[in-house]
């Protein structure tokens, strides 16, 4: 009841601090799906996990109710219907848990600073929260990458993921994207440091 009477304070999004230097080894990898490409659109899906030392420790999977229906090529394209996400819970409800499971982790994901993050900081913001996790970007470090050696034409993270030949079970559903860009995030690392190596 006190959240009715006591609604919490919109707030203006500000773009989180992003990182460049993937020299960290503790972080919480994040991907969503949307029920389309522009900043207006509602998340469906969060997928988080947890990483501590290298290793996948925890993990955060959730549907989302959107405030819209999915278009018809979204549902095709990912597999989740509007008749899945009927009985999920709201973006409002979610996000409590989804940033208390992320703490002051730094987030990890593909364009995460250009789309991902735009999505999570305007709900946060939405109840009167201020992310400020710091974000590191793997299609930036694959773009500065692909400078120094040969690289994939696109550098979506499908490309990616065959490139490395990375196995996924489900393209575009948020918690396997996510799991597979940890394994991107390492192979990208391990591809620097032996460019670093050789020069």
């Amino acid at each position: 009841m006190k959240s009715y009477l006591h609604p919490p304070k919109k707030i203006e999004p500000i773009a989180p601090p992003t990182l460049k230097e993937p020299d960290f080894e503790d972080f919480t990898a994040l991907d969503l799906e949307t029920t389309g490409l522009k900043r207006t659109e509602d998340i469906i899906e969060i997928g988080a996990i947890k990483v501590r030392g290298g290793k996948a420790v925890r993990r955060f999977s959730t549907l989302v109710r959107p405030r819209k229906s999915v278009p018809y090529i979204i549902e095709e394209l990912t597999g989740i219907t509007n008749i899945m996400l009927a009985d999920a819970p709201k973006i409002e409800d979610v996000m409590p848990s989804f940033l208390e499971f992320v703490g002051d982790d730094i987030l990890l994901g593909h364009n995460i600073v250009s789309y991902d993050s735009k999505f999570i900081c305007r709900e946060a913001a939405e109840l009167g929260i201020l992310i400020k996790n710091p974000l590191f970007d793997t299609l930036t470090y694959a773009r500065r990458l692909k400078k120094l050696t040969p690289m994939p034409e696109s550098l979506c993270l499908t490309s990616l993921i065959d490139h490395f030949g990375i196995e996924r079970e489900n393209s575009h559903r948020a918690y396997d994207d996510a799991l597979a860009n940890i394994k991107v995030f390492y192979c990208l690392r391990a591809l620097e440091r032996t460019i670093l190596q050789t020069k």
